[in-house]
């Protein structure tokens, strides 16, 4: 019996698969799946994927190129496992932290845990750095109250359960597209104006269940390399102009909710679009009588934290907010809660973290960069 699902989207990174995929089968278990989603990749990646011998890889390619949202949606589609989890295909996992993501879906169905970041050499920032924590807790959350939190804009989706960098039950996914289903006319577990899956699915995933585990030590660890999505879309890169097209559309800004309008002379940046999917959240799943309250504060915040890191100017916050009749004073002195929101909310430790430089342990992959990590965190562990 499959018990656990990592699902690995890919798109023309054979460069990165082949040390991520290797890092993944050093975890010694047989009820594990790894799922490939090729998203018919022409660099060779077919071929590389042909070349692995273990009996856990299911490869699936498509015969014509999906949205990133797509091939999210290709990938739930055939896993198996009980408990579903997406890694990036240049991003690592630590095989000896996997015992204590178990023990914690002993009591809860879905577990996240601190999302550190490994910057491969060709990084468009900190090459060749880790970003880890090395703080060993565990906490077990409301949902409903992170929820809200998180809609107000006061927690970052990155510290929340989403279907990447989780472990979840499929049986929240099914109460996703079952509610889908019944209310917004899809059977796919994404309805159609999402935009970044792993920022939708934090929300959906809290809408319906009712608490979350929470642990400092990642199970996986982000890759980002010059050509990951997330960093193509906040430096413009080729790989944010390729998201835009597999999302049959001409410019980012075709994305955004209409009620982001005044955003338009901006340009449109990574946690702009984030915004835009927040909105869609409230509008398809939030209660009527609730919605307004919500998204005024989510207008409020939002525009504040998009002030504060620069992603708009003071007259298009001032212009933003007055059409909503939100004063303006907010955008000054703004509270930073997007990334205390844990520790002042929830009273979790974020912040201990440890900054090692890939060059001086002879690190340039995914792959020795999971074996290091192995190693590393075996000593706070044990």
């Amino acid at each position: 019996m499959t018990k656990f699902s990592i699902i690995i989207p890919t798109r023309e990174r054979v460069g990165t698969l082949l040390y991520t995929l290797p890092a993944c089968l050093r975890v010694e278990r047989d009820d594990i799946e790894f799922v490939v989603c090729d998203n018919y990749s022409q660099d060779g990646t077919a071929d590389y994927l042909k070349s692995i011998q273990d009996h856990r890889v299911r490869i699936y390619r498509t015969n014509q190129r999906l949205s990133m949202k797509d091939n999210f949606e290709h990938g739930l589609a055939r896993a198996q496992g009980e408990y579903i989890c997406f890694m990036g295909d240049d991003d690592l996992i630590i095989p000896s932290l996997f015992p204590l993501v178990e023990k914690e879906l002993e009591n809860v169905e879905t577990v996240c845990w601190n999302r550190w970041v490994y910057y491969w050499p060709d990084s468009y920032e900190s090459p060749n750095m880790l970003i880890v924590n090395n703080n060993n807790f565990s906490v077990i959350l409301s949902s409903s109250r992170a929820l809200d939190f998180a809609l107000r804009y006061f927690l970052n989706y990155q510290n929340l359960p989403s279907l990447y960098n989780s472990f979840t039950h499929r049986k929240i996914v099914q109460r996703v597209i079952n509610y889908n289903c019944l209310n917004l006319e899809t059977e796919k577990f994404y309805p159609q104006d999402a935009i970044s899956p792993d920022v939708f699915s934090a929300l959906q995933i809290l809408k319906f269940t009712n608490s979350f585990a929470h642990i400092g030590l990642p199970l996986t660890v982000s890759g980002i390399s010059s050509s990951s999505n997330g960093a193509g879309v906040r430096n413009n890169s080729e790989e944010s102009k390729k998201f835009i097209q597999e999302l049959k559309v001409e410019k980012l800004s075709d994305l955004l909710h209409v009620s982001l309008s005044a955003l338009l002379t901006q340009k449109i940046s990574y946690y702009i679009t984030n915004l835009s999917d927040y909105i869609s959240f409230i509008i398809n799943y939030i209660p009527e009588t609730l919605q307004e309250d919500i998204f005024l504060d989510l207008i409020a915040s939002g525009c504040r934290t998009l002030f504060d890191i620069g992603d708009i100017d003071a007259d298009t916050a001032t212009q933003f907010m007055a059409g909503y009749d939100i004063s303006p004073w907010v955008v000054n002195g703004r509270l930073n809660l997007m990334d205390q929101g844990f520790y002042t909310l929830f009273r979790v430790p974020m912040f201990n973290r440890v900054v090692i430089n890939g060059d001086e342990h002879s690190l340039s992959n995914s792959l020795n960069a999971s074996v290091f990590l192995d190693d590393y965190f075996s000593s706070l562990i044990y």
